[in-house]
């Protein structure tokens, strides 16, 4: 019989390997992968049924990594690692009731950093955008 636990965000960290960025996350966005597409539509195809082909192209694209927290002077060290050329990330979260999960590994660099609106009573926050710059290794822990 199948499981209906589920993997949910709590416990996620993401580590900064030089800059030892240290942040209260709120959410992270893993990064993405697009493949390419390649159109192999001709001329001769279009005059006849005029439908568009395509094939699956060799390369992967990364897509960033979003992150947003809290911000809080005492844990964030944003200059140091804006000024790295590139560090190593590893983003770890947990499996079903706490169990062992997985472990993203990449090389990338953090791009920006966005600090929220100053309002009255209200927590201050930020939102940064980590740039991926290796084919992430991925471990699923057991």
């Amino acid at each position: 019989m199948a499981s209906n636990a589920v993997d949910v965000g709590t416990g996620a960290t993401l580590g900064f390997g030089t800059s030892l960025l240290v942040a209260q996350l709120t959410s992270i966005t893993p990064p993405s992968y697009t493949r390419v597409k390649v159109d192999t539509t001709n001329l001769a195809q279009i005059s006849t049924n005029r439908y568009m082909t395509a094939i699956a192209g060799d390369m992967i694209e990364m897509g960033d990594c979003e992150i947003e927290g809290h911000l809080n002077a005492d844990y964030l060290k944003v200059g140091t690692a804006l000024e790295e050329d590139t560090e190593v990330l590893t983003l770890t979260f947990l499996g079903p009731d706490d169990a062992a999960g997985a472990t993203f590994v990449w090389t990338g660099a953090l791009l920006t950093f966005v600090p929220g609106s100053i309002v009255n009573d209200q927590k201050l926050t930020f939102t940064g955008t980590i740039a991926v710059f290796s084919k992430p290794t991925i471990t699923a822990d057991s």
